[in-house]
């Protein structure tokens, strides 16, 4: 696959005590293969922080990072519990996640992923979260 320039619209949602707070943004990016993962690379600009997102999608997995004055790295296997580390500039902090759905649809010239998820801080669950990325 060739490095293809295309339009990243990334929607992301979280549910905390009945509360839904959604945020979409629409971006331009690159969707490329490298080692065996169809990955796809996107800057999220902040308010006052440029932030490069790295998406691999393999038959297993799906691995996000996001990295900048706030950098994550977070791995999704459909039915596992994984830990991750939130760094910022206080330090890490440390949480893990469920993931209950993961629907990825590759081709030469898309990616779409759907990604639900629990995440949990010393064993509660925070919040129930939604990450729908389509390019192309």
């Amino acid at each position: 696959m060739e490095v293809r320039d295309v339009r990243v619209k990334f929607t992301s949602s979280q549910e905390q005590s009945g509360h839904r707070d959604t945020q979409s943004k629409i971006v331009n990016g690159k969707l490329y293969e490298r080692r065996g993962a169809v990955c796809l690379q996107f800057r999220d600009d902040m308010d006052t922080e440029e932030i490069v997102c790295v998406v691999e999608v393999t038959d297993a997995q799906v691995v996000i990072r996001r990295s900048g004055a706030v950098s994550s790295e977070m791995t999704f296997i459909l039915g596992k519990s994984e830990e991750f580390r939130h760094k910022n500039a206080f330090g890490c902090v440390y949480f893990s996640m469920q993931t209950k759905e993961l629907e990825t649809s590759v081709t030469p010239e898309s990616l779409k992923l759907r990604i639900v998820y629990d995440l949990s801080s010393n064993s509660t669950v925070i919040s129930t979260n939604t990450i729908m990325i389509s390019a192309s």
